[in-house]
């Protein structure tokens, strides 16, 4: 990147970084109802046009019932292992296969359930009305306690059937399969008495960050609400929040991994978002109005994904959970530029190749226009001289000055926007990589080379104590720093002599930046640098 390229990037940089981490991801602050999608506060009462959302039970902890001879249901796919519980019928842990919590290859399998007394665990069901008995501390009874899936065993349901004193029956089915993290969950329910029941249904996931995140990235719960994607940071979940409409589905999300309810059939429903407590968040999806006849059965169909936010797990379930990989203002771009970034890792079976492949191809692509930036870099560079004499003479007239440069520029047929405006079309790329290099679960725990060994962390080589502040030795930032420094020593200078002083803080500014940063993103701007040295020299020669 030319000079004028780099002074609006880091700008735009520092505006992007300062902004995602004081005052992105606050969705619930939008207060204004739109004809799709209307989110109301947390009060029962509403205004006249909407009705107030059923409020879910919250579970307490003196609540639960005995739980002593509640057994576990132990669930084996190719994809996950799964505990469930009798109590409840809920979900006791969930740990991915192919994902681990940390690099180390003894750590334990990723854990989707962070929560561990009884009440708080997910999958919990509600009767908001109260007119229905609870079931949320109730002891079903499983027809099986392990179930083991392989490629001769491609599917396989359990069943949790519970009668209360009053003869209402309650069967849970979940139908697991060998091929995919979803899992199909049928809710059946008999009604023994003479009158028909309508009553609101509310089926929760409660969960804790699955990891301690950063300012920069998303975690907590969210919905697609009528074709809209609702996030509202966790630690900002103040106070309840409700969506009512056309529910897609309810989750609890971070950058990589998403819990996931989906209703089978999409219809009107609501979504509360709450904290029980700290860092305990419960998100519900009610079916409202439910009718169950008298002495007869109503069944409520759901999908769950519990799993990673993989585009290549999500989009061929037909469920818009793919919506919650979003990469914001730049997902029209960033998206494309994943499907070739994973391309170049098929190909090369390591991503931090696959970067550097997808580098030189956007390079190439913009090839025509950054070379048309340098060349009338070069041409402003030339009239300096003559430049500087008409702002010397009109110093003090100001205007006169500005008429004597455009007649100048008009003279010798040059553009002064012509080195700004080719490479302006370049920063949303650069944004798109941004947030695609930050939040792509492909690179999580993905390595590189020598003691790069996770894309998604900072660069950090152990030297044998710990650096302040940053620990081991940031080579690769470090480098980028220095390739920024040598790259900005080649390209053209205005005459300015306080955007040079800018100019020369900019590798400095940018090494700090960058520090934190994933190593992918820093491996990205490492190789941009290295090819635009490249091309520099090459014009410089050319021009010489």
């Amino acid at each position: 990147m030319d000079r004028k390229t780099v002074f609006a990037v880091v700008l735009s940089i520092l505006t992007l970084v300062i902004y995602q981490y004081f005052f992105a991801e606050q969705p619930e602050t939008q207060k204004t109802p739109t004809a799709k999608s209307e989110m109301q506060p947390a009060p029962a009462q509403s205004q006249s046009a909407v009705q107030p959302v059923p409020v879910p039970l919250k579970p307490s902890e003196s609540a639960a019932g005995d739980i002593s001879s509640a057994k576990d249901i132990v669930v084996s796919t190719n994809f996950y292992e799964a505990t469930f519980t009798e109590f409840g019928g809920r979900l006791k842990s969930f740990k991915l296969k192919k994902y681990r919590e940390s690099l180390d290859e003894k750590s334990p399998l990723k854990e989707l359930i962070k929560v561990e007394q009884p009440v708080y665990l997910p999958l919990g069901m509600s009767f908001p009305g109260g007119l229905l008995p609870q079931v949320q501390d109730a002891v079903f009874k499983a027809d099986c306690y392990a179930i083991d899936l392989d490629p001769k065993k491609n599917q396989a349901v359990l069943s949790l059937a519970y009668v209360s004193p009053e003869g209402w029956q309650f069967i849970r089915k979940y139908i697991f399969y060998n091929d995919t993290y979803k899992i199909d969950l049928e809710v059946m329910f008999f009604n023994p008495t003479t009158q028909p029941v309508r009553e609101d249904v509310s089926l929760d996931l409660i969960n804790r960050p699955y990891d301690k995140g950063n300012g920069y990235t998303f975690n907590g719960p969210a919905a697609y609400v009528n074709d809209n994607l609702e996030e509202i940071e966790a630690k900002k979940l103040e106070e309840d929040r409700a969506f009512n409409g056309k529910v897609s589905w309810v989750a609890y999300e971070d950058r990589y991994f998403i819990s996931a309810i989906v209703p089978r059939v999409v219809e009107s429903g609501y979504v509360r978002m709450s904290k029980i407590k700290e860092n305990v968040i419960l998100t519900s999806f009610i079916h409202s109005s439910v009718v169950i006849p008298a002495q007869k059965q109503t069944t409520l169909n759901y999908h769950l994904y519990l799993g990673p936010k993989d585009l290549s797990s999500l989009k061929p379930l037909g469920l818009k959970l793919e919506k919650s990989v979003d990469f914001g203002w730049f997902d029209i771009i960033a998206k494309p530029l994943l499907l070739t970034l994973n391309i170049f890792d098929r190909l090369t079976h390591n991503y931090g190749i696959a970067i550097i492949l997808l580098t030189a191809l956007i390079k190439i692509i913009f090839w025509p226009l950054t070379h048309k930036s340098y060349h009338s870099m070069k041409e402003m560079q030339k009239l300096q001289p003559k430049m500087a004499k008409i702002r010397e003479k009109y110093k003090d007239d100001k205007q006169k000055m500005n008429e004597e440069l455009m007649g100048l520029y008009k003279t010798y047929k040059i553009n002064p926007l012509g080195g700004c405006l080719p490479m302006v079309l370049q920063v949303p790329v650069f944004f798109a990589l941004y947030k695609l290099l930050l939040n792509a679960i492909e690179l999580r725990h993905a390595p590189f080379a020598l003691w790069i060994n996770d894309l998604s962390a900072p660069d950090r080589l152990p030297v044998g104590f710990d650096i302040p502040y940053v620990g081991g030795l940031p080579v690769l930032t470090i480098f980028m720093g220095a390739s920024m420094f040598m790259q900005q020593k080649m390209t053209p200078t205005t005459g300015d002599p306080v955007q040079a002083k800018i100019m020369l803080l900019l590798p400095v500014i940018f090494t700090f930046l960058f520090v934190n940063f994933p190593a992918g993103l820093v491996l990205y701007w490492l190789v941009n640098n290295i090819l635009s040295i490249g091309q520099q020299y090459y014009i410089n020669k050319k021009a010489a």
